[in-house]
């Protein structure tokens, strides 16, 4: 079987993965989806925070222990979510009431 060229849920980087080929069967299945670990923690940073099984701060913590690096390639709804629970300078926000606008962006 050939690999699959599949495009980064987070950072919208393509890359090559094929769970039923040899040199890659043995890797994990949430490469269908992320291309690296870092981005898969993310996501699941952010996905936790949106579900509410964690609040903002401990989110916080979470991320800036991540490489958060190349946020300005990370997909755009990816980004806009980051930089809402980031406050924007890395830091949270003082409110913790979602918006109508903020909910349209969860994961």
């Amino acid at each position: 079987m050939s690999t699959r060229t599949r495009t980064c849920a987070v950072c919208g980087m393509k890359y090559d993965y094929c769970p039923t080929c040899e040199a890659d069967r043995f890797k994990p299945t949430w490469m269908m989806t992320f291309h690296d670990n870092n981005c898969r923690e993310i996501w699941d940073v952010l996905s936790a925070i949106s579900c509410k099984t964690i609040d903002k701060t401990e989110g916080v913590e979470r991320l800036e222990a991540l490489d958060l690096s190349k946020k300005h390639n990370f997909v755009p709804n990816v980004r806009k979510y980051l930089d809402e629970v980031l406050g924007g300078s890395g830091k949270v926000e003082k409110t913790e009431k979602k918006s109508e606008k903020s909910k349209k962006y969860m994961l």
